[in-house]
């Protein structure tokens, strides 16, 4: 976390998906696990039902030359982290490659965690790919659901649930696995599936196959009311040769069922004459809910990064959507980013409540994250006018490559945010989003004069609140604990212009608490850690 913390609202946006526009309010980065000798090379993250949030953090440790993988959870919307399970390999003789997660349940005592990654034997050279499931609520481990050794590599995989929405033909809900591997004769994308809640995984298709290269892969679920079966969507990369860095996005879909056969796949960068062969880091993502979009199904998106000119210096945020993709391959070319700047590294999300889908991506040029969103409802006229809802809601550099994922919280109905910053010698996995913080009802005109510093933070006795306001109003300061505990409270009476106010808490407990500055209509927050 930053020494100093700004708190500026000039050109705050608010969100345009909400029915209701509220400032969107991206905090301080929190550190998920704090390790000082370990690399942490990636993070995923994901989010059930009630909130809680759920991390798996990839790291290696060149003093001892372990690796592993470091499963997290919150319960408190990101505020604190704490361990619900680790693996550990104290050599080289074995490799966590890659790992992808996801939480199922509507019940907190029925709530399951799933962890499915590659593990690769070094000496031997052959992976296994596996799917963990756990008791979300108390880390119980319940047993590998999925194990199967590979003689072949394995590229990549990625997983997702449809518990939400559940399709027909499941119990309980589905889980649906992706992952695309190598042979000395073909490639092929594997499409492995539970259709009993995640107690077993039966169902194996062969989605594609390729003389060439195939590498990264992704995964969606869809459903809609005309689409009501619900269906599986995956994207991923075909290359020329196995280490290329850009080639062709394919995409496919489970036929009519989650257990069925897989559609003929399609080549996506084929619409546009300028993205042939010069695409990479497909990410797919669907609507799912009870309702159509306004073609009468389910809405489907896929973003790529597309090398402008072939030389990997400018790297653009494009995209396919298909507002048919449960009946056909009506896809059609959307930007997102498009200009000299350098973007990558993307992600989406789909706001069910709000009928959009939600993308972060990095802004290399810039150093900053990003996020913006867009309804559902797309079509050739508006596919490329995207709202930029936060600029830069990292706190300290994230380059030069961020991973970053997102999740959708359905109770908070908002995003949160997860990522490696690559900006020491021992990379740290950060989390923000734009709940993690007391929401804000200021005002557009309050937003454009408001300035708030606060600092020190972390603190130890006091802290500084400097305040910028172009009109006089009555200032109360308040110190909240993580239950909700108003701890202390002052009056400052009518202030304005530039003013430092002063909050002494000497014998205070260590820990996280909110700091809330008001005046008659409006309340700002942050959060402050007490050392």
């Amino acid at each position: 976390m930053k020494k100093t913390i700004t708190f500026l609202f000039t050109g705050l946006l608010c969100m345009a998906i909400n029915s209701k526009a509220q400032a969107t309010y991206f905090g301080s980065d929190v550190l998920i696990e704090n390790k000082p000798n370990y690399k942490q090379t990636s993070v995923k993250l994901a989010t059930a039902f009630n909130g809680w949030l759920y991390s798996a953090i990839q790291y290696s440790n060149n003093t001892n030359d372990s690796n592993g993988v470091q499963i997290r959870y919150s319960k408190d919307k990101g505020f604190t982290w704490k361990t619900l399970d680790g693996y550990k390999i104290a050599n080289t003789s074995a490799i966590y490659e890659d790992v992808e997660i996801t939480v199922a349940g509507t019940d907190t005592n029925n709530l399951q965690f799933y962890l499915s990654g590659l593990r690769r034997n070094v000496s031997a050279n052959n992976y296994v790919i596996y799917v963990d499931k756990y008791n979300a609520r108390n880390g119980v481990f319940l047993g590998s659901i999925y194990n199967l050794p590979s003689t072949g590599r394995v590229y990549d995989l990625a997983i997702a649930t449809d518990y939400m929405y559940p399709a027909t033909g499941t119990t309980g809900y589905s889980l649906g696995l992706l992952y695309s591997k190598f042979s000395s004769s073909v490639d092929s994308i594997i499409y492995i599936a539970s259709i009993d809640g995640g107690a077993t995984m039966s169902i194996r298709q062969t989605v594609a196959t390729t003389p060439l290269f195939f590498r990264k892969v992704s995964l969606s679920y869809g459903r809609s009311s005309s689409g009501s079966n619900g269906r599986y969507f995956g994207a991923w990369e075909r290359l020329a040769s196995q280490f290329a860095r850009n080639g062709n996005i394919y995409a496919s879909r489970s036929a009519s069922t989650v257990s069925g056969v897989w559609n003929t796949p399609k080549n996506l960068d084929s619409l546009s004459t300028s993205m042939i062969g010069l695409c990479r880091n497909p990410r797919i993502m669907t609507s799912s809910g009870l309702s159509d979009n306004d073609s009468g199904g389910v809405s489907e998106i896929v973003l790529v990064e597309r090398d402008f000119n072939g030389a990997g210096n400018d790297y653009d945020l494009l995209g396919f959507f298909n507002n048919r993709a449960h009946f056909s391959n009506f896809w059609y070319r959307f930007d997102i980013k498009n200009n000299s700047t350098y973007h990558m590294q993307p992600d989406v999300a789909y706001h069910d409540s709000a009928r959009a889908f939600l993308v972060s991506y990095y802004d290399s040029t810039a150093g900053q994250l990003n996020y913006e969103s867009h309804s559902f409802n797309m079509n050739t006229s508006n596919a490329s006018t995207w709202t930029l809802v936060k600029t830069g809601y990292n706190d300290v550099p994230a380059g030069p490559k961020p991973v970053t994922r997102i999740s959708y919280n359905p109770k908070e109905k908002r995003i949160a945010a997860a990522w490696v910053s690559e900006s020491s010698t021992n990379p740290k996995a950060l989390f923000d989003s734009d709940y993690n913080l007391i929401y804000s009802n200021l005002t557009t005109a309050m937003a454009k004069a408001f300035t708030m510093h606060v600092f020190p933070n972390p603190a130890k006795d006091y802290v500084n609140i400097n305040l910028n306001l172009d009109k006089s109003v009555q200032i109360t300061v308040e110190l909240i604990d993580m239950t909700g505990k108003s701890i202390m409270k002052n009056d400052y009476g009518r202030i304005g212009g530039e003013q430092t106010l002063r909050l002494d808490f000497s014998d205070l407990k260590k820990g996280l608490y909110v700091l809330q500055v008001r005046s008659e209509k409006e309340t700002v927050a942050y959060k402050i850690n007490v050392e």
